[in-house]
């Protein structure tokens, strides 16, 4: 189904910080979760790719109220050039579908714990 788990924020920004969180906790607890140097660097790499995105969808929001504002303004003059930043990292798609399966991962895991549950905010 497309339901995401309750653990996930709804809210893309808090979604974007959720996951660095995450992130950071597996990377601290990597060898107690029994998660592997690549699936850390997987884990990491997804965080920042999702909170770039994010970012970039405020960047076009912002060109695009420019651009219309720029039009209103000077009709036919070539709107100021926004920057928009390169990606760090290119990934396979299915960022959400990694990361739940890793939750699954963690879970089943003999070491996790409530402890851990609540400072990966997966419980």
């Amino acid at each position: 189904s497309n339901t995401l788990p309750t653990f996930l924020p709804k809210d893309d920004k808090q979604k974007a910080a959720w996951m660095k969180n995450f992130a950071t906790i597996c990377s601290q607890n990597a060898k107690v979760l029994g998660l592997s140097a690549m699936e850390i660097a997987t884990i990491s790499k997804d965080a920042a790719m999702y909170a770039y995105l994010v970012d970039l969808v405020e960047i076009f929001k912002s060109m695009a109220k420019r651009r219309m504002e720029n039009k209103e303004l000077q009709g036919l003059n070539t709107p100021p050039e926004i920057k928009i930043p390169s990606a760090s990292t290119t990934l396979a798609i299915g960022i959400f579908n990694r990361l739940f399966q890793t939750v699954e991962k963690i879970k089943e895991n003999p070491n996790y714990n409530e402890e851990l549950g609540q400072a990966l905010q997966i419980i």
